[in-house]
């Protein structure tokens, strides 16, 4: 005889359902985002992801931070000059440079500080660098607590 299973109470599924993350605010046509992060490498390939994330953040009105990872020498430099012409349409961008390797950092700070939507471009390293460490986008989506975009950039 095989022992019945339980269905699991209407307290266990609310608590299970407040847990998951959910975007901060939600229309008519569903999820909007008031805070968006992208990452960049200040090339012009992270920049077309760049830019997509601006004409998201732009369109909902939401704040949008752009994420270098690496050593804050000159990438901090490389990401101003690539944000400057969006601060001049109007966005309202940030930079922030985090130390460590870019899947994890991504992760860490769209969990951390709760945004709700990242950004990333589906193109970035390329040969040996890439087999070494895989693609970004795809470690990234599988433990993201928020929505992912993932550009077309190449």
């Amino acid at each position: 005889m095989t022992p019945s299973r339980k269905k699991p109470s209407a307290a266990k599924k609310s608590a299970a359902k407040k847990s998951a993350h959910t975007p901060r605010k939600k229309s008519a046509q569903g999820p909007t985002y008031q805070k968006v992060l992208v990452g960049s490498d200040g090339t012009e390939r992270a920049g077309r992801a760049v830019e997509r994330a601006a004409d998201v953040a732009k369109a909902l009105g939401a704040n949008l931070t752009v994420l270098g990872v690496g050593s804050e020498g000159q990438l901090r430099a490389v990401l101003e000059r690539q944000v400057a012409p969006l601060t001049d349409a109007g966005v309202d961008v940030e930079v922030q440079i985090e130390p460590g390797t870019a899947a994890q950092v991504l992760i860490d700070v769209a969990t951390r500080d709760g945004y709700d939507l990242l950004v990333l471009g589906n193109k970035g390293m390329s040969g040996i660098e890439r087999l070494r460490l895989g693609a970004v986008p795809n470690k990234v989506s599988h433990h993201l607590p928020c929505s992912l975009l993932i550009v077309r950039t190449g």
